[in-house]
């Protein structure tokens, strides 16, 4: 086929596309994300805005103590494009600050309080902030970061002290941020073993909640915000509801919810919609589906969907619209997105991720920059109004990622190469094939593999490294890593700490593996296939029997969930296989099969009593301490996590 026929031959699937991207595009508000607020806000000041736990904020509270905490910033010093690094929790505060720092002119740098200290040390040097927002509790936390600290709760009530009026009554148009300024700065995991930070305007965040059908936005929609604030899926779970006078439902716990909080959280504040990873959506459909029986409509992604949890949902939840949404935060949240059909047919291979969504363009080309024809795999490339800005303090990696294709009519338009593969199909929609680097998802994070390599070569007793993903019984995605080391007192324990130092819990590898060589090819390239699987001899001692009734039916449990056999009673979950997301599975079967224990469960149980003896113990009865004394209920669970690390030599 001639390259000239190409583009009309995919225009003739586009043809064929969902009404929706036929229709012409409506237009988004071209003004700046606080400015909008400020309208709804003034529109609705009586209206509910925010939900944590017990606590409840109306738009016009949260209008009026983001405009005192905004003209502290300013009266700080803070000039339009500084960028303010905001170090908490998920809260009613870190939602003001996200506010005041927009009202300021300012972009906001979410950081994780989960990340270690080196890390956080290192995002704060990248994005040199004006400032650092955090708590009390929290600051103790910075390091040597010279930036400037501001407590939010004492920056707040200095400025309800003042009286000023708001500071909306004296920004000029010089000082506020407009539709091209910068919103914000998320952190991702970068091939060159730094984290890299994406830089997402005003407009591409309106353009994600305006103008579009992929899912519902209105005053009577409530958005249940799960995600973590570093993670592009809060974009949408934030100003989604706030941008149209509807309800922030902030989730009480932490990313990771116990089902049956979650089922409480959403039934209780009436939540409509939610965003989930399809590893944890995995999880919930396997352990309390009901969990999600109060929604309307929940959004999928970070990861590759399961059609068989994604048929089981439809056939459990007949009042739930599912949606698989696909993105890269280089286009704000969401590229494509598909409304999944109740009825899938029969041998569905796997579930699109969809058409482009409203404001947005697709174009799937070769590895000459031509696009391809229908049914033919080629790279994703993606662009339009959700487009970030680049990369900050990257020029280069700007330049390589975002391009400009050299045919017409896209010969100055600037599009992101996504790393993904994919197809249109004869519907007009888009199938994922996958990646075409070592970029993975776990948990909905996006890593890349390289910068875990990075941080282990800089390892002064690893000579040689590599890591590579492990799908895990098609539910999970593990990271092994494989090292050469002259050391032989090298500890996989001693490498699953000096990584803590730098990356995050969830970047860890779960197995490390020590060989005396790399294998290779004859051409000089690592063997992937010669690679050794995890596996080992487990210590004689941890195969020990049970001896009670409750140990045997523990030790049943513990090998319907892990798959593992045989499982002695001082073996740790964590050791043989258990994963966070797997301790959500376990505490529910272990509830379901004791239903009859007086003691309620949660996951922290299970990191709490990481074996079939210890776990047995607790349920008998009272006696036995919650957690060792000394070690707080974090410290166990880094302790329970170093314990998964096999230290194993081939």
């Amino acid at each position: 086929m001639p390259p000239g026929d190409i583009p009309n031959a995919k225009h003739e699937v586009q043809d064929k596309m969902p009404l929706q991207d036929k229709m012409p595009q409506p237009n988004f508000p071209q003004e700046s994300i606080h400015r909008i607020f400020e309208d709804v806000a003034r529109r609705n000041p009586s209206s509910l805005a925010l939900v944590f736990g017990a606590r409840k904020v109306t738009y016009g509270e949260l209008d009026e103590r983001a405009d005192h905490l905004a003209r502290v910033l300013r009266h700080e010093g803070l000039a339009r494009g500084d960028r303010v690094a905001v170090f908490a929790d998920r809260g009613i505060e870190t939602i003001v600050a996200f506010v005041a720092i927009l009202k300021a002119g300012g972009a906001y740098v979410p950081i994780e309080t989960a990340y270690p200290g080196q890390r956080v040390e290192f995002l704060l040097q990248e994005c040199s902030p004006f400032a650092v927002l955090t708590t009390r509790a929290l600051a103790g936390r910075l390091g040597r970061s010279r930036a400037r600290v501001l407590i939010t709760e004492e920056a707040l009530a200095a400025a309800d002290r003042t009286g000023q009026d708001p500071i909306v009554q004296d920004r000029s148009v010089q000082d506020d941020s407009g539709p091209e300024d910068l919103a914000y700065i998320l952190f991702t995991s970068g091939t060159t073993g730094t984290p890299k930070g994406v830089t997402v305007p005003h407009r591409a965040v309106t353009r994600l909640v305006f103008g579009q059908e992929y899912t519902r936005f209105g005053g009577d929609r409530r958005f249940l915000q799960l995600a973590s604030l570093s993670f592009d899926a809060a974009t949408l779970e934030i100003w989604g509801p706030l941008l149209h006078g509807g309800v922030c439902v902030l989730y009480p716990g932490g990313s990771l919810p116990d089902p049956d909080e979650l089922m409480r959280c959403i039934r209780d504040n009436g939540v409509t919609t939610a965003w989930l990873t399809s590893t944890l959506f995995n999880t919930i459909v396997t352990v309390k589906p009901d969990a999600l029986g109060g929604l309307e409509e929940l959004l999928i992604g970070g990861e590759t969907l399961s059609v068989p949890h994604v048929r089981k949902a439809l056939e459990l939840l007949p009042g739930l619209q599912i949606i698989n949404g696909y993105g890269p935060t280089e286009n704000t949240t969401f590229t494509c997105c598909y409304r999944i059909p109740r009825a899938l047919p029969e041998g569905l291979p796997s579930i699109p991720i969809g058409s482009p969504i409203a404001h947005t363009q697709v174009h799937i080309l070769s590895e000459l920059m031509q696009p391809v024809a229908p049914g033919e795999i080629g790279e994703i490339l993606c662009g339009g109004a959700g487009l970030a800005t680049g990369y900050w303090n990257q020029d280069a990696l700007t330049r390589e990622k975002f391009v400009t294709p050299g045919f017409a009519p896209l010969a100055d338009t600037v599009l992101y190469r996504t790393g993904d593969y994919g197809r249109w199909l004869p519907d007009g929609v888009i199938e994922f094939v996958g990646r075409r680097d070592d970029q993975v998802k776990i948990r909905g994070f996006r890593i890349e593999l390289g910068e875990i390599n990075a941080v282990l070569l800089a390892h002064p007793a690893i000579r040689d490294a590599v890591v590579v993903a492990d799908r895990q019984q098609d539910r999970t995605v593990g990271l092994i890593a494989y090292l050469v080391s002259d050391d032989p007192s090298l500890t996989a324990e001693a490498v699953q700490e000096f990584l803590g130092l730098h990356l995050g819990s969830y970047m860890i590898p779960s197995d490390i593996i020590f060989l005396p060589a790399l294998p290779l090819t004859v051409n000089g390239k690592l063997d992937r296939s010669s690679l050794p699987a995890p596996g080992g001899n487990r210590p004689a001692a941890a195969l020990l029997a049970p001896g009670t009734e409750g140990e045997k039916l523990l030790q049943s449990i513990w090998t319907r969930v892990l798959k593992v056999e045989p499982i002695g009673i001082d073996m740790n979950f964590f050791d043989i296989g258990g994963t966070s997301l797997l301790s959500i599975e376990l505490i529910s079967e272990i509830a379901r099969v004791t239903a009859a224990s007086p003691r309620p469960l949660s996951v922290v149980h299970v990191y709490q009593y990481p074996t079939i003896r210890d776990f047995a113990a607790f349920l008998a009865g009272p006696g036995k301490p919650a957690q060792p004394a000394g070690l707080s209920a974090e410290d166990r669970a880094a302790k329970q996590r170093s314990a998964r690390l096999r230290n194993r030599r081939a």
